[in-house]
């Protein structure tokens, strides 16, 4: 995607990024998971006695989730939404790491990738995704995906768009592994 839009724009820069990581670890040392993995001490984390997802607790560091299950079975889950992601940023920058290097580190530790999504931060206008919707409903769109949604916001009352109101475009099934947001 990132050469694709390159060539279509070089001038202007897009912004790639994590926007929401959900890895599951086959082990239940919570220690393990942050001083190996994410390479933070456990100590730097504060522990909660309750969880989410059927987990029954978490530690926690920011909106970095380490989510912690009695069954083996389980493992430890690791969470990080938009905010944990850019938190998490922070600290593969001090520890001289990458997403690459973290993301090798956890596939040789035998980790499942439940979730990851990328966001294209597009501060210049080249992705109009009322456009890209347009050409979608007018079949000028080529791609595997056999399906796609449209969805946009507005006000009843008033037909301006504010700065708020969104235009959203997924292309591929919501149920398939892989589609675009």
């Amino acid at each position: 995607l990132e050469e694709a839009l390159n060539r279509l724009n070089p001038d202007a820069n897009l912004e790639l990024m994590f926007d929401y990581v959900r890895i599951r670890f086959p082990t239940q040392d919570v220690k393990y998971v942050a001083e190996t993995i994410l390479k933070i001490k456990l100590d730097h984390f504060v522990h909660e006695d309750f969880g989410f997802y059927s987990y029954e607790e978490h530690y926690r560091r920011g909106d970095i989730y380490l989510l912690v299950s009695t069954y083996e079975k389980k493992g430890i889950l690791l969470e990080l939404k938009g905010q944990g992601c850019r938190q998490f940023e922070g600290v593969l920058i001090a520890q001289d790491r990458s997403w690459f290097d973290f993301f090798f580190t956890s596939h040789l530790a035998s980790c499942k990738f439940k979730r990851l999504d990328l966001a294209i931060n597009d501060r210049y206008g080249i992705l109009s995704i009322p456009e890209l919707s347009k050409k979608c409903k007018n079949e000028e769109c080529i791609s595997v995906f056999r399906s796609f949604k449209d969805y946009r916001s507005g006000e009843l009352l008033r037909r301006e768009e504010k700065s708020y109101m969104g235009h959203t475009l997924y292309i591929g099934s919501l149920k398939s592994e892989i589609y675009f947001c």
